[in-house]
């Protein structure tokens, strides 16, 4: 009985995610070639480079990601196509871990309810967006289920070292089994061993503790607090988290401490500025202990509350459905590979390409792609401002002899709105380059391209 109870819980929540997955599984983001790209040139025994003939730069927050990738792209298959089923399969054995234990522990059918947030928009889309984020939950889902602290331990760990963000969490999920002081410390100790191997290694490679990334885009607390809120609301879980009476019971221990690494994890979130990427990315990874502490609350609940907190928990996702959800379910994925196929013409002749969506970029010429957000390239990164406001003089483009920019131009600009008319481009780095005096006179329009909601306009040097 006990075996079925734990098949029963497990197949629906993997069952919630696959359906999600589905329903977004033309979902990407523009960032999952750029790891893509690394893991091609790693296989290939260039080394662990963007740009084939460039720097070796630290340009994946996520270190492994990249030669995880790269052990398949040697097989022949697609970095990309790897790092979607990679997220997909990671999420679903989440899934599967944490509904199993639901299900296992006593209580009575309303601590299920929180299983919902598995078939949240936020969990399909990044279950097949393209980044590592599917092998961080279901890391941390084996943290928090596995029996034994040694397995627990490890799996939190190698979370760590594939999303520093979530290091105060898995610290806090690793202490908290009971134990001994020196049992407990240890154990800690050991779920930062894997993140402390990762800043090595940085240092050693790089020069730096931390990635690019964090340079790129510098921390931003009043953006970080309202993507966190906003994170929360769309997840929907923290309905059944609002329980004081329930949390202040013996039996309520492991909940405190899973709420409390969720805590800790949602302010490490808000002090790194959150993320530009749409639906919670870098929240879901607390999912795993907030849905098995609302599950052990729900069990403490009157049925009525639990029903209650469950039609708050539906409420919260259907708006994300509604929104977010909906506006993912585009074919974002068949919008890039548009965007590839035709930039490869008016790209095929250029040596040096300058762009800021470097991602689908890199996809269309395997020649220099500069990056104008910084987040592959060291001597950008360290300029004043943020990954789309970079202030970057003309003179450092001639220097890395650009003979192409591909920029975003602004939704509702017609075809002559390429200089002036108010500003063509909206983010502002784009928008600066193009008005730059260099490139007005050196740079003519060499092609527009267009799919689904996006153009691009392509200038080449004359």
């Amino acid at each position: 009985m006990r075996d079925r109870r734990g098949l029963a819980g497990g197949l629906l929540a993997s069952l919630l995610t696959l359906a999600a997955a589905i329903a977004l599984r033309r979902f990407v983001v523009d960032d999952a070639w750029i790891p893509a790209r690394y893991a091609e040139h790693l296989a290939g025994g260039l080394g662990y480079r963007f740009n084939a003939g460039g720097a070796v730069t630290d340009g994946v927050t996520p270190l492994p990601w990249a030669p995880w990738l790269a052990v398949w792209v040697r097989l022949g298959a697609p970095a990309l196509l790897v790092a979607r089923a990679t997220s997909l399969l990671g999420m679903l054995t989440a899934a599967w871990l944490v509904g199993r234990a639901v299900a296992l522990r006593d209580g009575g059918f309303v601590r299920f309810a929180p299983l919902l947030v598995f078939g949240s928009a936020p969990v399909g889309a990044w279950a097949v967006g393209g980044l590592e984020t599917g092998a961080v939950v279901a890391l941390v889902a084996a943290g928090v289920t596995a029996a034994r602290a040694t397995v627990s331990t490890s799996a939190l760990g190698l979370a760590a070292a594939l999303r520093p963000e979530c290091l105060p969490m898995v610290v806090v999920l690793a202490v908290a089994r009971p134990g001994t002081h020196a049992a407990r410390g240890a154990r800690g100790l050991a779920a930062a061993a894997p993140f402390a191997a990762v800043v090595g290694a940085r240092l050693a490679c790089f020069g730096s503790p931390v990635p690019l990334s964090v340079l790129a885009k510098p921390a931003d607390l009043s953006h970080g607090w309202p993507y966190v809120a906003a994170g929360l609301l769309l997840l929907g879980a923290p309905a059944f988290a609002v329980a004081p009476r329930a949390l202040t019971s013996p039996s309520q221990r492991e909940a405190r401490w899973q709420l409390a690494s969720v805590i800790v994890h949602a302010g490490a979130v808000a002090w790194a500025g959150g993320d530009w990427m749409p639906l919670s990315r870098l929240l879901l990874p607390a999912l795993p202990p907030l849905v098995l502490a609302g599950a052990a609350l729900a069990s403490d609940a009157p049925p009525w509350l639990g029903a209650a907190r469950a039609a708050v928990c539906a409420g919260a996702l259907a708006f994300a459905w509604a929104t977010g959800g909906r506006a993912s379910m585009a074919d974002i994925a068949g919008t890039r590979e548009a965007l590839i196929e035709l930039a490869r013409g008016p790209l095929r002749d250029r040596r040096s390409v300058a762009a800021l969506d470097v991602g689908w970029v890199s996809a269309a010429t395997r020649e220099r792609v500069v990056d104008l957000a910084g987040l592959t390239d060291p001597a950008i990164a360290a300029l004043p401002g943020g990954h789309t406001s970079k202030q970057i003089p003309a003179a450092f483009l001639d220097d890395r002899g650009v003979d192409s920019l591909v920029l975003l131009r602004r939704r509702g600009c017609g075809r002559g709105c390429v200089r002036g008319d108010g500003g063509p481009f909206e983010r502002a780095v784009e928008a600066r380059l193009a008005e730059d005096p260099w490139v007005a006179e050196r740079f003519v329009v060499g092609a527009t391209v267009s799919a689904g909601p996006l153009t691009y306009v392509v200038l080449t040097r004359r």
